[in-house]
């Protein structure tokens, strides 16, 4: 998966670890989330992975604009984005107001809420190598309740940049 943020540290460990569950999601026909994919309906099956394996996605729709508010934290986002300073940042992106940065979004709280008293309701979306597509927020908020595991659905191994985002907006 080619781009300007390059695959993460850990992208071949993550790599190997969703082949293997794949394999068994697919031989117990498991859950799936069906996704729009190049024009087409894909059904993606769905995995349980480690939340603290998984990067949150740094060209996320959600936060994109954000990221600017902190020029020093977003050159380091920009330069390493997979490092534990940026992914930091996104995490911290995540769980603020999206008007305010510096105060917790009250709908973060909620959703910490609602996952502490009724689980993961809906999975995420990764990629073959561990980037969160969809379910950023959500893993955050299962990080801060010491989840951990996340549901995940999975894209395609010839995942690109390009598919991401038009999945990301699709949904």
């Amino acid at each position: 998966m080619a781009s300007k943020f390059g695959i993460p540290p850990n992208g071949a460990e993550i790599r190997k670890m969703v082949a293997e569950r794949l394999i068994v999601a697919r031989q117990e026909d498991g859950a799936k989330v069906t996704v729009d994919w190049r024009g087409e309906k894909r059904y993606l099956n769905v995995i349980s992975m480690p939340v603290g394996m998984l990067y949150f996605n740094p060209d996320t729709h959600r936060i994109r604009a954000q990221r600017t508010l902190d020029p020093e934290r977003n050159k380091t986002l920009e330069e390493y984005p997979w490092s534990e300073d940026a992914q930091a940042y996104l995490r911290a992106l995540l769980a603020s107001k999206p008007s305010n940065p510096n105060q917790i979004d009250p709908e973060f709280t909620a959703l910490v809420d609602e996952l502490r008293q009724f689980g993961q309701l809906e999975p995420g979306i990764i990629t073959p190598d561990g980037i969160l597509v969809d379910g950023n927020t959500r893993c955050a908020a299962l990080r801060e309740l010491g989840q951990p595991n996340i549901q995940v659905a999975v894209l395609p191994d010839d995942t690109a940049w390009s598919d991401i985002h038009a999945v990301e907006l699709a949904l």
